[in-house]
């Protein structure tokens, strides 16, 4: 019949019913801050795991090797550090500078990282930049701010951290 509940259901909504609402709502909620944090695992953790399985390389304008990046002797890193500078602006001290892909493949994804130090010598902070899909011989100009004092930062190394093939 028209008009009359089945038993059991309710033909209006109550204040019980907002609750189960507001409970949807959160679970909705709590599900899209897993897929963030899964996609930012995904980002981060898995490129560079994928780079220590191919032997991804690293190197320094000093020839020291990263510390953060597995390296093979066999396996040369097919990005090359053409030049860097640090530089000040108004509120930061930054490192500017060009990187080249060497290798005939487009690569997935690579990044750099900048070891900024006071004048006693001490690493006072580190920062990186990445981009993805970098072809063949292209040259890819990078900036990477140190997020202290600009005042601090007295010079600055470069390596090439973790890569791998598109």
């Amino acid at each position: 019949m028209y008009g009359k509940p089945e038993p059991g259901k309710k033909l209006f909504q109550d204040a019980s019913d907002e609750e189960e609402h507001e409970k949807s709502f959160e679970s909705v909620g709590l599900g899209l801050l897993l897929v963030g944090l899964l996609a930012v695992l995904f980002m981060l953790v898995i490129p560079s795991i994928l780079s220590r399985q191919d032997g991804g390389g690293g190197e320094t304008a000093s020839g020291l090797r990263p510390t953060f990046t597995e390296t093979s002797p066999t396996s040369a890193s097919p990005l090359k550090i053409l030049d860097y500078q640090l530089k000040r602006d108004a509120w930061f001290a930054y490192v500017e500078g060009n990187i080249r892909n060497t290798s005939a493949k487009v690569l997935g994804y690579a990044e750099v990282w900048a070891y900024f130090y006071d004048a006693a010598g001490r690493r006072i902070g580190e920062s990186l930049a990445n981009t993805v899909d970098l072809g063949p011989d292209m040259v890819w100009r990078f900036q990477i701010y140190y997020a202290g004092n600009k005042n601090e930062v007295s010079r600055v190394e470069v390596a090439v951290g973790s890569w791998w093939f598109r």
